[in-house]
């Protein structure tokens, strides 16, 4: 007799959100699909059959040590849905995970600090290593049932302690691994020095501020070792492989198109020894799809800090002035035409209506099926507007780029999620949110804003099928505007806010137009409102857009009648925040 099985692997926002680079984000969603990835396997090998989502096979093979496929993003939800005997028991999955999650750990521990054996540093190791991972599990006789685990999660026992000590920069709530108890005592700061000086590219990992407790320290470093790993489990075995190291920062995706456009420029080569000579800010960082197209192979070596003459300016980032005058100064022949944008764009988007049809089994193997065509092709796309796929698996994507691609790249992943879902007969969509943030914004702060975009703004607020954007500058949110998508796609097939931006920069560029309607928007926006029918409305901007130009008024309608449109919402009321982005667009983020 068949029984379902429901498990879930956690906690999801404490791992992976808490995070100060993008390599941390990166980590946290690539561990956890990892150890979602070996729960799937050993339900496998105990005669189980993965019903939703369809486990990628090259996935589930590569880490068994099987075929040549070494994939870099998780693309394992940690949810899932099983058929399983009925003699199977749950503990066999809890049992493999810990034992892979402590195999990882003690990897990361031999190389790194075995030194530390019997010390205050391995007790706090131990205690925040063995009692991390919530596993959440339900076995059901009823294939249709679909909320167990949501009702199984309201019996909630897994309770960490608090946690004593000086606490994690990045993981809040744990303690640091020094020990000790005076944060910025002679002790803590010599434990990690000498810890940053030690062999294996510490001071790649670490920066000179910072504290890590065992779950962050584990999420810096594992990928150095990560092709060390076996785990013998009798009949099979889970094996790593090698990961590059290399994430791109954020730094470096907001000033990628700007590089680019550089790479050929007489005096490139005046920053490359320059940030050679600054600790951690030259060596092979990304393949970022438009740099490696660029015709100059050495500016993939250049981390993005040394690109912002303001992040030169940062001791914490660059202790020595001296040096970091020197890069200064290569950069200001670079500057002269144009800066690089501060900005770069994180993309978040998910599937609607899912989990109410899969309570359907007719529907549950077309869902599977669907939802594995869409996640294979979801790195590509994001490649090819030159980002980084942090995670896609199942409905859900999460990636960085450069800020001049994000609308384009989520509106491509759009047609592949409908195209994916053609003759399944489920009725669905994919929302998106798309943050614009600087980057001096801290990491976890912007993931925190994209996850209520998305669920607040785009799907409640919306009503699904829907795309959200904000820009969050370091002073806060700026701008939040949202459509249906058959409302923000334009009649050529693109986001109509970014076909503006170009038409708008192109006006602005040639000395068309004043940017000094935008700058008003607010207000002329208040008076259009009061105007009686649309044609008047359109008429009315029109004359403001043309204001001090030589712009013709039907030209002037060909742009105005579009950006009311998107400035409209389904009330009926006129609000400035989409034309507020389409000037920040054009601009770049950057005020002239």
């Amino acid at each position: 007799m068949s029984r379902y099985l429901h498990f879930t692997l956690g906690p999801v926002q404490s791992f992976v959100s808490q995070a100060r680079r993008t390599k941390d984000f990166w980590a946290g969603s690539f561990l956890l699909s990892f150890l979602s990835g070996v729960a799937m396997a050993a339900t496998e090998e105990a005669g189980g059959t993965i019903l939703f989502p369809l486990p990628d096979k090259a996935y589930l093979n590569a880490l068994r040590g099987e075929g040549n496929i070494r994939l870099r993003q998780g693309n394992v939800p940690n949810r899932f849905k099983a058929e399983v005997p009925d003699t199977f028991s749950p503990q066999v999955i809890v049992d493999t995970v810990n034992k892979v999650w402590r195999a990882i750990a003690d990897t990361v521990w031999k190389n790194d600090l075995s030194a530390y054996e019997g010390t205050s540093t391995q007790t706090i190791w131990e205690r925040q290593v063995g009692g991390f991972w919530e596993m959440t599990w339900a076995i059901s006789d009823n294939p249709e049932v679909s909320n167990l685990l949501d009702r199984r999660k309201n019996w909630r026992t897994h309770l960490p302690a608090p946690e004593p000590g000086q606490k994690c920069a990045i993981m809040a709530g744990y303690q640091e691994l020094s020990g000790e108890e005076m944060a910025q005592s002679k002790e803590q700061r010599a434990f990690w020095k000498k810890l940053r000086a030690s062999k294996g590219n510490f001071d790649l990992d670490l920066a000179e501020n910072e504290r890590l407790c065992a779950l962050a320290f584990i999420k810096r470093r594992f990928v150095r070792y990560f092709d060390q790993l076996h785990v013998d489990l009798g009949d099979w075995a889970i094996k790593g492989w090698e990961l590059s190291p290399n994430v791109p920062s954020v730094a470096l995706l907001a000033a990628a198109p700007w590089l680019a456009s550089v790479a050929k420029h007489p005096q490139i080569d005046d920053l490359i020894e320059a940030a050679k000579k600054l600790d951690a800010a030259c060596m092979p960082l990304s393949e970022l799809k438009m740099l490696r197209e660029s015709g100059n192979r050495d500016i993939l070596k250049l981390d993005g800090t040394v690109l912002f003459d303001t992040l030169l300016e940062n001791r914490n980032i660059f202790p020595s002035k001296e040096r970091a005058e020197i890069a200064k100064k290569a950069l200001r022949p670079l500057y002269k035409e144009n800066v690089p944008s501060p900005f770069y764009a994180i993309l978040m988007m998910d599937g609607d209506h899912l989990g109410v049809q899969m309570s359907d089994p007719k529907k549950q193997q077309p869902i599977s099926e669907a939802l594995q065509r869409f996640t294979g092709e979801v790195d590509e796309v994001v490649d090819a507007f030159s980002g980084f796929l942090v995670y896609a698996g199942g409905d859900d994507v999460l990636a960085i780029l450069p800020l001049e691609d994000a609308l384009d790249c989520a509106l491509e992943l759009r047609k592949r999620y409908d195209d994916a879902f053609v003759n399944s007969g489920v009725e669905t969509s994919i929302s998106a949110a798309v943050i614009f943030s600087h980057i001096k914004n801290p990491l976890h702060g912007v993931l925190h804003h994209i996850h209520e975009l998305l669920d607040n703004v785009a799907k409640e607020r919306t009503g699904r099928d829907a795309i959200a954007i904000e820009t969050l500058k370091p002073g806060g949110v700026q701008q939040i505007w949202s459509k249906k998508w058959d409302d923000a796609i334009g009649a050529e097939g693109r986001l109509a806010i970014a076909k503006l931006c170009e038409a708008y920069r192109d006006q602005t560029e040639s000395g068309q137009f004043s940017s000094g309607f935008f700058y008003r928007i607010r207000e002329i926006m208040q008076i259009v409102e009061g105007v009686g029918s649309r044609q008047q409305q359109e008429a009315l901007l029109a004359v403001e857009y043309r204001a001090g130009t030589n712009i013709k008024q039907e030209e002037a309608l060909k742009m105005i009648e579009p950006l009311l449109r998107q400035c409209t919402d389904e009330q009926g009321h006129i609000g400035a925040d989409a034309a507020l982005i389409v000037r920040f667009l054009a601009q770049k983020g950057v005020e002239r």
